[in-house]
């Protein structure tokens, strides 16, 4: 499980997903977590991660795209890490941190690109953990989410824009 949301995570996002990864049905899983150096959580983060027998704490990393392709699924922030996600084929269970944020992750949930969970302001542990056990449980999901991310967003970017100013 990759878990980020965002440099800051102001509202502690991240203690909120290890809370809910910490319940017993989740301590088999491996959790990469990653957070930025000027996290104001940063204590309270490392003594959760120290609770779970197979997390690992990563701050401030210049490797994000290797921890994505490693794991199963993610919980992020509905920024512009979304689009990477996607674009890995890495499913995710998404918390939107800003307003401008709602209308392009409610149109990927709509569309079962990703599983959104709604705002910061109103996501609670139980809803995380259940969403967490459906993931886990159903993997379905999983393999749904990884080919739709990767049709939206198939990352050759750089060689479409090429090809229109060769051809054009």
């Amino acid at each position: 499980v990759f878990v980020f949301f965002g440099g800051t995570d102001q509202y502690n996002i991240t203690g909120k997903a290890l809370e809910a990864l910490s319940f017993p049905e989740f301590s088999h899983l491996d959790v990469d977590v990653v957070i930025g150096s000027h996290n104001p959580h940063r204590a309270k983060i490392e003594q959760q991660v120290k609770k779970h027998p197979h997390a690992k704490l990563f701050v401030q990393v210049d490797n994000i795209a290797e921890l994505m392709v490693q794991a199963d699924f993610a919980l992020g922030a509905g920024g512009a890490t979304t689009w990477e996600r996607l674009c890995l084929g890495l499913p995710s269970i998404v918390v939107t941190i800003a307003e401008n944020q709602n209308p392009f992750t409610e149109y990927l949930h709509k569309d079962e690109y990703i599983k959104w969970l709604g705002t910061q302001e109103t996501l609670d542990v139980q809803t995380l953990r259940q969403a967490i056990c459906d993931t886990v449980e159903r993997n379905s999901i999983i393999s749904l989410q990884s080919s739709k991310g990767m049709e939206i967003v198939p990352g050759d970017g750089s060689s479409q824009v090429a090809r229109v100013l060769m051809n054009g």
